[in-house]
């Protein structure tokens, strides 16, 4: 049901699109991106998300029709990275088992 999207060596990694192709959840860290206005999914201080993902709602709406464009933040699940040790991914496995706990029957609709 949710598949944890770790950080790569580049941002706009295929596992994303694996995880949601199979149906699951991607689980994110998220972090304050590189230029401090919007969110990194990537690692902290990276490219914000719309700038990684293609047909981002939020980048291409200007030319392009609504029901083309994705709006990935709909479905994407987001815990709160730690900028001290990127690599530290308690807090994404917490939720996750959290949120199966708390509402599994919403979950499994």
């Amino acid at each position: 049901i949710f598949c944890p999207i770790l950080p790569g060596d580049m941002p706009f990694a295929r596992r994303v699109f694996d995880v949601m192709f199979h149906g699951c959840l991607p689980v994110f860290m998220k972090w304050p991106s590189k230029n401090g206005v919007g969110k990194s999914w990537w690692i902290p201080h990276g490219h914000e998300v719309k700038y990684n993902y293609p047909f981002h709602k939020e980048l291409y709406s200007f030319f392009m029709k609504d029901e083309d464009l994705i709006d990935y933040e709909s479905f994407a699940v987001e815990t709160v990275g730690d900028i001290g040790n990127k690599t530290n991914f308690g807090s994404m496995f917490d939720m996750m088992e959290a949120m199966i706990e708390e509402n599994p029957n919403e979950i499994r609709e």
